[in-house]
């Protein structure tokens, strides 16, 4: 059972709070692409007239929707590895206190 835990990765080694940098990176980058993208099917679709027009604005409005859903989700993630990782900090930092004052008795 040790080898196991050895390969285990603690949140006291900053697991979380990379996995919010990394979250938040990764949003960044997917956002440029997004609007690249976004961009680019724009230049397209306005050279459409009638019925694909319409059609198309209404392909963008759900791309709109869909993209701001995703972007959101991704807030959110983030939002929640931070505060988990301040709940755990907050925690260690009680658990130390309640150790050292144990320590200091048996002194």
């Amino acid at each position: 059972m040790e080898d196991s835990m050895a390969g285990m990765v603690s949140a006291a080694e900053g697991a979380i709070l990379r996995g919010a940098n990394t979250v938040a990176t990764t949003r960044q980058e997917l956002d440029g692409r997004i609007k690249q993208v976004e961009s680019q099917i724009l230049a397209i679709g306005s050279n459409w007239q009638g019925s694909a027009a319409v059609a198309f604005q209404a392909l963008m409005v759900r791309w709109n929707e869909d993209t701001r859903k995703v972007n959101n989700a991704l807030i959110q993630f983030e939002e929640n590895l931070r505060r988990t990782q301040q709940d755990y900090d907050a925690t260690d930092q009680d658990q130390e206190a309640i150790f050292n004052k144990l320590a200091s008795r048996l002194r």
